[in-house]
């Protein structure tokens, strides 16, 4: 499995910096002969699904609607070329199963389909690239042969911003030749948000950034790093890039994640006339979710971590090593 650095924004990069401070498989398929649909293609793409427009705040269950309906899109959003067939299962054994995981994503959001193509591997993924939605990007790194269990094929992915509604959205398509022409499987690869529940309030008067190293080796000295912010922009500043912070995915992401010779701890504590906010972040390592309390107790649900640590190290100076996210 593929996985992609957490926050908003682009893949492979880490997220935006607010501040200028400084699993995923179709079920096996079934024994009997599959069948196409009878819609051929090409067709044309797709509606991407609207915003929710209602004036009332959105919840996680509109974000998981939500997300439901942009995975549904995502599946038919680049149309294949004239004379494509889709199937209901898998003309081939080896695409009963899927070849590619994409994440961070939740399995329950996965979308399947497959299609025959009368066309050669690099007209495919020409013709892929030149017919996607401008709502869908082509990841640079893909496109070439790699070997899945045995047998090798190409691959194509397209990826689509990150929402508060839902995380970056990911569509492979995985094809291996079949008599004159080829056959495709096509997955998508996204996950629900939690909504925001609770904002830290405008009227913080200061800011307590802490970071706090300690080596994994034994009898590790804790190093730790402290500063208090109190000049009114750049408390506005950081907590404006606190309450932009998404919610977390609503399913922990499980991935196999390098272990590191240093843990790192962040927090800043947020003082108010309306009480004290903290928003803690316990590590950084295998893609960690940020806490936020008011007065000792949780508020809301975890949130997506984003530029938090990139903001904090913009006023603590660099830390000893290097955060790792998977």
């Amino acid at each position: 499995m593929r996985v992609e650095p957490h926050g908003l924004g682009g893949q492979f990069v880490a997220c935006l910096l607010a501040l200028g401070l400084t699993g995923c498989t179709g079920a096996p398929g079934p024994a009997s002969s599959p069948s196409p649909s009878l819609s051929p293609s090409p067709s044309p793409s797709p509606v991407l699904p609207a915003p929710r427009s209602s004036g009332a705040a959105a919840t996680t269950h509109d974000h998981v609607v939500a997300t439901r309906r942009f995975s549904a899109w995502l599946l038919h959003a680049v149309p294949m070329p004239p004379g494509a067939r889709e199937w209901h299962r898998s003309p081939t054994a080896h695409y009963r199963r899927g070849s590619v995981g994409i994440g961070p994503s939740d399995p329950r959001f996965t979308r399947t389909t497959w299609w025959t193509v009368s066309l050669s591997s690099d007209a495919l993924v020409s013709w892929l690239r030149h017919h996607a939605p401008r709502a869908l990007r082509p990841e640079p790194g893909s496109g070439a042969s790699v070997e899945s269990m045995g047998v090798w094929e190409r691959d194509q992915d397209f990826v689509a911003p990150s929402t508060r509604a839902h995380t970056s959205g990911w569509v492979n398509f995985a094809f291996m030749p079949r008599g004159d022409g080829l056959v495709v499987r096509a997955d998508t690869f996204v996950a629900a948000r939690f909504a925001r529940t609770v904002l830290v309030p405008s009227d913080a008067t200061s800011v307590r950034i802490r970071r706090t190293e300690r080596s994994t080796r034994p009898h590790p000295r804790p190093h730790r790093a402290l500063r208090t912010v109190r000049d009114p922009r750049a408390v506005a500043a950081l907590v404006e890039m606190v309450n932009a912070l998404p919610g977390a995915m609503t399913t922990a992401f499980v991935a196999s994640c390098p272990s590191s010779v240093t843990q790192q701890r962040y927090s800043m504590t947020f003082a108010s006339p309306h009480g004290q906010y903290v928003a803690s972040l316990p590590t950084t390592n295998c893609w960690p979710r940020l806490a936020l309390e008011r007065d000792g107790e949780r508020a809301g649900p975890p949130l997506d971590p984003g530029p938090f640590t990139r903001a904090a190290d913009g006023y603590l100076g660099p830390g000893r090593s290097e955060p790792v996210h998977g």
